[in-house]
């Protein structure tokens, strides 16, 4: 899915105003009619939670294929690649230890860049990666809901994360601007221009579908044995 980073300011339906990568040419504004500027005009918290920041990782840290994902929650196509590759991973190379994978947002509009602080609203990180999974596991049902933040919410609910914990966490201005640096990090060091974005030990990988990638995976994985 193509994209292309601007950097302006962004009114959100969770009642705040910040800056954030939009998409040039995307509808970044599809949920706009439920917000309005006056919100925005609340602010945001001055609490921040904790909250997961950084890489999202699954399997061992020094595992010699780094396989990094840079992911926008709204995309279909990296639901797919985590039904796809990120199942495979684990399931096939992550238990040898000679694989890690990655996972970067890199948030395309204002829904994804709610849903991407959902996804890190607590310290443990085995629950940021099951909401991860969570939310594009159900993907459709939030991105093209009437209420997406009901939906949302009854997401994180049912991952056991309460109402008042992820309402602070959508209210934290430092959440919104890590996620976002993230975003920004990504496309200045490997100018990313589409999701999902796949690197490889630095490497940012061009491939025809997902069985040409994990071709690619295994074939890096075999100069290791």
């Amino acid at each position: 899915m193509k994209v292309s980073l601007l950097f302006g300011a962004l009114v959100l339906g969770f009642g705040l105003v910040l800056p954030v990568a939009a998409q040039d040419g995307h509808d970044h504004s599809a949920h706009q009619g439920q917000t309005h500027s006056e919100e925005g005009a609340l602010g945001t918290s001055a609490e921040t939670p904790e909250f997961i920041r950084g890489d999202i990782i699954y399997g061992d840290g020094a595992a010699p294929i780094e396989v990094i994902e840079y992911g926008s929650m709204t995309c279909p196509h990296c639901k797919l690649f985590m039904d796809e590759i990120a199942v495979y991973l684990k399931e096939n190379l992550i238990p040898s230890g000679k694989v890690r994978l990655v996972f970067r947002n890199f948030v395309r509009d204002q829904l994804d860049l709610a849903v991407s602080v959902a996804t890190r609203c607590t310290s443990d990180t085995a629950l940021a990666k099951d909401l991860l999974e969570s939310y594009f596991d159900k993907q459709v049902a939030w991105a093209t809901s009437n209420d997406p933040k009901t939906t949302i919410f009854a997401i994180a609910a049912a991952r056991g994360v309460e109402a008042d914990a992820l309402e602070k966490c959508l209210q934290s201005r430092e959440m919104f601007e890590h996620v976002i640096g993230i975003a920004r990090d990504g496309h200045e060091k490997y100018q990313i221009n589409s999701t999902p974005t796949v690197i490889m030990n630095g490497e940012k990988l061009t491939f025809h579908g997902y069985d040409d990638l994990k071709a690619q995976i295994n074939a890096a994985v075999e100069t290791i044995q």
